[in-house]
């Protein structure tokens, strides 16, 4: 059986796209990342890829470590000037207690096998009272609600992918993540929805239907107009955004 590092390193990442990633960050959600790092902190990012958020919170006048389980990525963030490090979340992260103001765990959670040991390390080296940017795609959004009800457990996933690289594990709704959360030791501060455009999946599972999502989806935008307002992000929104405090210890702990 392959390790997780090989895994990963297989079916993830490529040398080639790690030279195409955009640096880009949708506005709406770099606005939020920043206000809750903000500036003049040391931040750890777990998972941080090839650092696409390494580099927006470091530019923000932060002092951000990155983990990364995958060695490609890893070099490729380095290769950016970035300060990473090759750790496994689920293992533990070699720094001690309390060490960071603020982290960022974007687009994580959904990988992990393990999230409880993963969060009960982030309390771990953060600081009291230090905050956390967490993000993961919403398990409850009405475009993931249409396929289950036509027997699709697509979560965001291309049917063209072989199931092997759906590599997302673990699905939480806002409600479950809220929980999850608290159960870890954090407070929530607050919430946000993001949107990522009318959803693509419904049109390659059902491309015979593909100018019908396109009509609809130039009409009402797939309704990312509400999740740009924050109206009812457990069914609009395509992803969950989480402002959350360390308050205390996780209750496995």
């Amino acid at each position: 059986m392959k390790s997780k590092e090989k895994y990963n390193e297989a079916f993830i990442y490529d040398e080639s796209s790690l030279e195409r990633e955009a640096l880009t960050v949708e506005p709406r959600f770099g606005a939020f990342l920043h206000q809750v790092v903000g500036s003049g902190h040391l931040v750890l990012d777990i998972g941080c890829g090839t650092g696409r958020y390494t580099v927006h919170s470091k530019r923000a006048g932060n002092t951000v470590i990155g983990s990364e389980l995958v060695f490609s990525a890893a070099r490729g963030a380095r290769r950016r000037g970035l300060d990473v490090i090759v750790a496994d979340s689920e293992t533990g992260f070699p720094f001690a207690d309390a060490t960071f103001d603020r982290a960022q765990c974007i687009e994580v959670i959904e990988h992990l096998m393990d999230p409880v040991s993963t969060l009960q390390e982030i309390n771990r080296v953060l600081k009291p009272g230090g905050e956390l940017f967490i993000s993961t795609p919403n398990a409850a959004w009405w475009a993931h609600r249409t396929l289950m009800l036509c027997g699709i457990t697509s979560f965001g996933h291309s049917p063209t992918y072989p199931v092997e690289v759906n590599m997302h594990i673990r699905h939480f709704t806002k409600a479950t993540l809220r929980d999850f959360l608290l159960r870890m030791g954090f407070e929530v501060v607050r919430t946000q929805g993001t949107y990522t455009g009318f959803p693509g999946a419904l049109t390659e599972y059902f491309p015979s239907f593909g100018w019908l999502f396109g009509f609809i989806g130039k009409i009402t935008g797939g309704l990312g107009f509400l999740a740009k307002k924050n109206i009812w992000p457990s069914l609009t929104s395509a992803g969950l955004v989480f402002h959350v405090r360390k308050i205390g210890l996780p209750e496995s702990a």
